[in-house]
């Protein structure tokens, strides 16, 4: 891994992605990092509709410049106080203007960056359909992969995670995705942090209506389906993932919902970082259909390593 962004924005609930960010960057082969700031355009007001377009046109720009100048400066005094507690790492910033998700995307794209680190909120529903998802947004625009964590109280010091706060991870193993992005995203992960890894893949249960189940696969062919699923996933190739001291194990279990699943399986054991290959869905069909990676970005209390399915 060589270089990490962390999108910044003045508060304290973006900021939570910096200890995680710090805690990779300073792994064995230190990587530099990108405090990117982007300038969204603020929506038209009604109060424009009184004066003519030259004057509307010339108060957007005061107001974006004086935005600009503030965030630029917030940037600059954020990498000063990175720089003198990481003093091993580079730290640059940069300011964007645009669409936060197409910004990010852009600047990802051209300094070929491994990982973004950013902190997201979790909405659901019409909220987001109407409002949108960064994190989301951008796994749609790039083949990058997204570690989204969860808003925290940050030390003003931001100083590396302790050595146990990343230390376990599970892999959801979808039947229908190959493996392989993701394992090689936690690979990038795993010489900083990560200790153990759990392979689990989610064999539907048969689905229920009226009170009873509908037997559409016979016990028996499941248990014998999800046998040779557990057979599949020992033999996943994780030499890359398993120098000493990484342990690598895995786990097939019955659920309707992979994400319910997935949720319980991470607060009963109390794993660290959850790790999956996501697919693309637009906001109508995020609304009425949903996707493991929403849900798990709207309930999850862990960090999400979410790694775009390479596109055709």
């Amino acid at each position: 891994m060589r270089r990490l962004l962390v999108p910044l924005d003045g508060s304290a609930f973006a900021e939570s992605a910096l200890p995680y960010a710090v805690t990779v960057a300073q792994g064995p082969t230190p990587c530099a990092i990108d405090l990117v700031g982007v300038d969204v355009p603020e929506p038209p007001v009604p109060e424009a509709l009184a004066y003519n377009i030259m004057d509307a046109m010339r108060e957007a720009e005061a107001h974006s410049s004086v935005r600009e100048q503030k965030l630029r400066q917030y940037l600059h005094d954020m990498a000063v106080r990175l720089r003198a507690a990481l003093p091993s790492v580079q730290i640059d910033t940069v300011v964007r203007r645009g669409l936060a998700a197409h910004e990010l995307a852009a600047h990802a794209e051209e300094v070929d960056a491994d990982l973004t680190v950013l902190t997201t909120h979790g909405r659901g529903g019409w909220d987001r359909l109407w409002f949108g998802s960064v994190t989301m947004d951008l796994l749609r625009r790039v083949n990058r992969p997204v570690l989204a964590v969860r808003p925290a109280p940050v030390p003003r010091d931001y100083l590396p995670l302790s050595g146990a706060a990343l230390n376990t991870a599970v892999v959801a193993i979808d039947e229908r995705l190959e493996p392989e992005p993701a394992l090689a995203a936690l690979k990038s992960l795993a010489g900083h942090a990560v200790d153990s890894i759990t392979l689990l893949h989610v064999a539907l249960a048969p689905p229920r209506a009226l009170g009873r189940v509908i037997e559409s696969e016979s016990r028996e062919a499941l248990a014998l389906r999800t046998a040779r699923e557990a057979s599949r996933l020992l033999s996943l190739k994780t030499d890359a993932l398993t120098p000493r001291p990484h342990r690598v194990s895995a786990l097939v279990l019955e659920g309707a919902d992979p994400a319910d699943v997935l949720l319980a399986h991470v607060d009963t054991h109390g794993t660290h970082l959850m790790v999956l290959t996501t697919t693309s869905y637009h906001a109508v069909e995020r609304l009425l259909f949903g996707s493991v990676a929403d849900r798990l970005l709207q309930r999850a209390s862990v960090p999400l390593l979410l790694v775009p399915r390479a596109r055709d």
